[in-house]
Parts: structure tokens; C-alpha cells; sequence
């Protein structure tokens, strides 16, 4: 581990780690952590995730607190993990949000992913979607393709999709192993008519801006 004093930019993927103290979400800031991922695959103790049974229908007041925390800070809120009541809850304190490995639900069910609504939603409140490679919530290399086509075609837009790669935390679609495979999606999407510049954006400009 780096420790506190070695600067990093990076991002804290489980509110838990948190240990309830707002003080400790200042100290990370301090040291580079740039977004939030509010919950895992378990409930904490002040919002509920996707993949377990909820606890708080969405986000507790403390759990509101700590997103406006994050904001005053500069920290982003991230989505990816949160069950749907919570998503719901932040999109009605208009603020940015940043689901930053979440696939779209239209195209393979799962929990984990989003449905048209919170992606609206989301990119509405001027925040990104960003694509996974991880094979339960994409299904596959072609599958990674679909979730993006599908949230350029849902939202007419390249600017509110990215990649979101999940590669030291799942499983990966076939055909996924590094980053040196990332050309790979660019490719089929060049194959669907895609510009240049939109993959461009896609593949890192969008977050990047």
C-alpha cells in the first residue's frame, strides 16, 4: 500500500471503508481518490446495493450527507453497484453521477445493470455511463459493443458513454484480457459505422472531459 502521503488519483469502490466517518472521506480527497463508488455487492450501512436485499429503501439521511460531502470535496459519486431506489433518490438532488462500470439492462438483465430510465437519468444530470468488459454483465466482446451502441441510440449521443473495464475485478468476456485488447472494441465499432472521433470519445475522451 502507498499510504496517505503519497499522492494518487484514484477511485474508493465500497462506502463501507469509509467507516462512517466524514473525516475520513476528507483525508482521501487530500491524496487523490476522485470518485465514490457508494456501495459494493453488500448493503452498507447507510445505502443499499444492487445485489443484496434492501435494507434502507435507497439511501439513508447520513448516506445523503456523504454525497454532499463528496460534492463540496470534488469527490464524484459513483452509481455502479446501487440498487435502483438509490440512484432514484440522487437524481432528484440534481447533481452529476458517474456510473463507472454499470451495462445496460435493455440488453442482459441483470441487477447490476441500468435500465433506460436511470440512464436517461444519469446522463441528464450530467454524468457518464461507462461500458464493463465483465462477461455476467455484458455477456460478451460483441456484447460490450451492444451496451455502448445502445446508450448512444437511447441518448442520440457519444458524450455520456465510456469504458469502464472492471479488469482486476470480474471475470472477463472472451477475447478480454489487458488493456491492450481495448482496440478490439473500437474495431466493431468502426465495423457499425462508428467515427473516429466518437470512438475516440468513447474509448476515453468523454471521461476524460
Amino acid at each position: 500500500p502507498r499510504g496517505l502521503a503519497e499522492p494518487c488519483s484514484k477511485g474508493l469502490e465500497g462506502g463501507r471503508l469509509l467507516n462512517e466517518n466524514l473525516t475520513r472521506l476528507a483525508q482521501l480527497a487530500t491524496v487523490g481518490i476522485k470518485y465514490l463508488t457508494l456501495t459494493h455487492n453488500r448493503n452498507t450501512s447507510w445505502a443499499d446495493s444492487a445485489t443484496d436485499t434492501p435494507t434502507h429503501a435507497g439511501i439513508t439521511a447520513f448516506g445523503l450527507t456523504v454525497v454532499d460531502e463528496c460534492v463540496r470535496l470534488g469527490i464524484g459519486v459513483d452509481v455502479s453497484h446501487s440498487a435502483d431506489a438509490v440512484v432514484e433518490q440522487l437524481l432528484d438532488r440534481g447533481i452529476p453521477l458517474v456510473a463507472t462500470h454499470s451495462g445496460c439492462r435493455a440488453i442482459l438483465s441483470h441487477p447490476r445493470n441500468l435500465s433506460d430510465r436511470l440512464i436517461l437519468g444519469i446522463v441528464a444530470s450530467g454524468g457518464i455511463i461507462c461500458v464493463p468488459f465483465a462477461k455476467r454483465f455484458v455477456g460478451s466482446l460483441e456484447g460490450v459493443r451492444d451496451h455502448i451502441e445502445h446508450i448512444v441510440q437511447l441518448t442520440s449521443s457519444y458524450a455520456a458513454v465510456g469504458i469502464g473495464s472492471d479488469l482486476d475485478g470480474a471475470v472477463m468476456v472472451d477475447g478480454m484480457t489487458d488493456v491492450a485488447d481495448w482496440c478490439k472494441i473500437g474495431h466493431l465499432l468502426s465495423l457499425r459505422g462508428m467515427s473516429d472521433v466518437g470512438i475516440g470519445d468513447i474509448l476515453g475522451g468523454n471521461l476524460l472531459r
